[in-house]
């Protein structure tokens, strides 16, 4: 069985590269952006799904959820899915309690 991951920010930059990055290493690749409609190359790919998310809205973070692009899977193991992001821990622990929030208040409602 294939790996599977899903980056966010996919239409350029590191986000694109890391797409890139992952199918060329035989990964399933969910690329989301805000435009997916704007993305040409990672379109032409084998086994990589573009798919609108914008993690700063609550209705595309729904919408993904829903339709089953975004599963939340919190665990100690996490922080081992990108170990060559140049990030720092406490930018993607940020960015992960954004996440977590959003889908708290899908859940709510």
């Amino acid at each position: 069985m294939n790996k599977t991951i899903l980056i966010t920010g996919a239409s350029s930059g590191i986000g694109k590269e890391t797409a890139k990055l992952f199918h060329s290493k035989g990964w399933n690749v969910i690329a989301t952006m805000r435009n997916p409609e704007n993305e040409t190359e990672l379109k032409q790919l084998e086994n990589v799904l573009v798919t609108k998310l914008d993690v700063l809205d609550l209705d595309s973070i729904k919408t993904a959820f829903e339709e089953g692009v975004l599963v939340l899977k919190a665990g100690k193991n996490t922080m081992r899915l990108l170990p060559a992001l140049t990030i720092s821990k406490n930018e993607m622990d940020e960015g992960f309690k954004r996440l977590a929030k959003a889908l708290d208040k899908i859940r709510q409602n």
